[in-house]
């Protein structure tokens, strides 16, 4: 991919009807938005309908880390959780953990 400090690709797991696909991560949407909040959001912007009922099966819960992940940069050791609530229109959740590195080594099921 060239781009350094991300997998290059994204997966979407429809926990629906269990379907799973992977596709590149575009690098203009990296460069545009660094980081996976800029990401992230950007993802929820676009694919997520307007007004989506945060319990219904539309709603997109969207996990990401950004490129700094498993690095010594202060606050980057952070999987950053997008989705719409009961409690606000949208929410950003930062979490800590071994899951941002688990994220940008490209820990997924098979594809």
């Amino acid at each position: 991919m060239g781009i350094t400090g991300y997998a290059g690709s994204i997966l979407y797991v429809n926990l629906t009807n269990g379907r799973i696909r992977k596709e590149p991560l575009d690098p203009e949407l990296v460069r545009s938005l660094i980081g996976g909040y800029g990401v992230n959001n950007k993802l929820a912007y676009d694919l997520m309908p307007q007004g989506v009922d945060p319990l219904s099966p539309e709603n997109l819960i969207i996990i990401g880390a950004g490129p700094f992940a498993g690095t010594l940069v202060p606050g980057a050791a952070k999987v950053l959780v997008v989705t719409r609530t009961l409690a606000a229109p949208g929410t950003s959740v930062p979490a800590k953990g071994p899951s941002p590195l688990r994220l940008q080594e490209g820990a997924s099921p098979s594809c």
